[in-house]
């Protein structure tokens, strides 16, 4: 696997994500998975840091969501995926299911912040909040070995 941590390979790559259809929202353990689609190729954001979806300036789902459970008697929520983060991701998959979301601006922002701007006023925002070195988010096709990294400070055998 190549891994990439330069600044301008991240935001070249943050950049291609602009045409994109976004095809799915999920999580693996408290990884949120953000899948979309580039012509053929399968496209993740696999995100470690805090993270939200706005449609205007609603708030959709944010990664705090995985803390609350659909029902506070149920202690093992997190663990079965019964969290109000579950539902609500359900719920955009299944809205990118049924439109076309198409992003149209992709940016790479200081500090490892992404935004992602939909056609249909839905915004997908990223933003780190360590000093590092741990890895906040990654993004990588699913049908290579190259993957782009931010790590706000890389240890010396990851420069």
């Amino acid at each position: 696997m190549s891994t990439r941590y330069g600044a301008g390979d991240l935001d070249s790559a943050v950049r291609a994500l602009e045409g994109a259809r976004l095809a799915e929202l999920r999580r693996t353990l408290n990884i949120v998975v953000l899948g979309s689609m580039r012509g053929e190729e399968d496209v993740r954001l696999h995100v470690v840091c805090p993270f939200r979806v706005r449609a205007g300036d609603r708030i959709l789902v944010a990664s705090a969501d995985m803390r609350y459970p659909l029902d506070r008697k149920d202690e093992d929520s997190f663990d079965k995926y019964r969290t109000r983060y579950d539902r609500s991701a359900r719920m955009l998959t299944s809205r990118f299911a049924e439109h076309e979301f198409r992003i149209v601006r992709a940016e790479l922002g200081r500090g490892g912040a992404i935004t992602l701007e939909s056609d249909l006023d839905l915004t997908i925002e990223v933003f780190p909040d360590v000093a590092g070195p741990i890895e906040c988010w990654r993004l990588f096709t699913t049908s290579s070995d190259e993957h782009y990294v931010y790590n706000p400070r890389p240890t010396e055998d990851e420069d």
